[in-house]
């Protein structure tokens, strides 16, 4: 009965207490007025309510910032309120949420009563999203509400960065066809196929053994999947023409030089630290180092006993994170 749970947990990065709360959530009432027990609706309700609350958080976590300074103060974002209930709307849609699950396949495991089985209801966008919902349910109760662990899970489960970076920055396919032009003058090769209702990708790029493969519910969705894939690979082994290349080896010591050459040449924005001393039990000074990056939305902190070293770290926490990230600038993949 619990075999596919296996497969799910790992899925969606989290270990159940209790596995029959994640059984449960693919329980669908038709089965219990058959066959009797508990089915997803309850945990669908609480799946709900935690979404609407992790969601918010990586909102505001994105695309706002706290101001406390000597000219103003309070929470400040570059979107208004309606264009963020417009995005968080976008997020938890029924049409997004039945694609994260149909990417996962998790509705193949769905637990139907008789009619349900025979109609193939769980190819409902509603019914995936359903799922999803009651998902979220079952770890939410399994882990008290620790709002880290949801929204570890929904992360596993929503990719924000396709959601969030429309951009042509952040479009795989572009960066992928002007990688091979500039490198072999030609472009990749993508070729489809359709198994169980997915479409699927294949990748072919010139001198790249093997191929990178994507899935989704059309041609459009599958190729972004896969070239996707094959630009990570691409990164991971250094074959991506990155500002890395130009200027050389990156390390904690040469991290605030390089942040400020990578803002000369236009990749990324100027950065501003703001520092604050503390002094311990033994009278010695404790400096943080803080940098807000607006452009990111994200703040990086670190604290050293010497003020310079507070700031390494905190440079070295930045050029790490936007090179990991692929955050530089279009200008940088000219």
């Amino acid at each position: 009965m619990f075999k596919f749970l296996n497969f799910i947990q790992s899925s969606i990065g989290y270990t159940f207490e209790n596995r029959s709360l994640l059984y449960q959530a693919f329980v669908r009432r038709s089965y219990t007025e058959e066959s009797g027990g508990e089915n997803n609706e309850l945990l669908e309700f609480v799946g709900d309510k935690a979404l609407d609350v992790v969601v918010v958080k990586i909102l505001i976590e994105k695309f706002g910032k706290i101001i406390i300074d000597e000219y103003e103060f309070g929470y400040k974002s570059k979107y208004s309120e309606a264009d963020l209930s417009k995005m968080k709307r976008e997020v938890e849609s029924g049409k997004m949420l039945a694609r994260c699950i149909e990417k996962l396949r998790f509705h193949e495991y769905l637990i139907m009563g008789k009619g349900d089985v025979t109609h193939t209801i769980n190819n409902e966008v509603s019914v995936k999203a359903d799922l999803f919902e009651a998902i979220v349910g079952a770890v939410t109760i399994d882990c008290n509400w620790n709002i880290d662990v949801i929204e570890h899970v929904i992360r596993n489960m929503i990719d924000f960065d396709a959601i969030f970076n429309q951009s042509n920055e952040n479009d795989y396919v572009t960066l992928i066809q002007q990688w091979s032009q500039k490198k072999f003058k030609v472009l990749p090769l993508y070729c489809f196929y359709v198994d169980n209702y997915r479409v699927i990708c294949h990748l072919k790029i010139n001198s790249i053994n093997g191929m990178f493969t994507g899935n989704g519910r059309d041609k459009i969705e599958a190729r972004y999947d896969a070239a996707k894939s094959a630009y990570q690979y691409l990164l991971s082994n250094n074959l991506i023409l990155t500002t890395i290349n130009e200027i050389g080896e990156i390390n904690i010591d040469n991290a605030i030089n390089k942040l400020q050459e990578l803002a000369q040449k236009g990749y990324m924005p100027y950065l501003i630290y703001n520092f604050d001393e503390k002094i311990d039990n033994n009278g010695n000074s404790i400096w943080y180092c803080y940098c807000f990056i607006e452009e990111y939305g994200i703040k990086f902190s670190d604290y050293s006993s010497m003020k310079k070293d507070a700031k390494k770290k905190v440079a070295y926490q930045i050029i790490t994170y936007i090179l990991q990230n692929n955050l530089l600038r279009k200008k940088e993949r000219r």
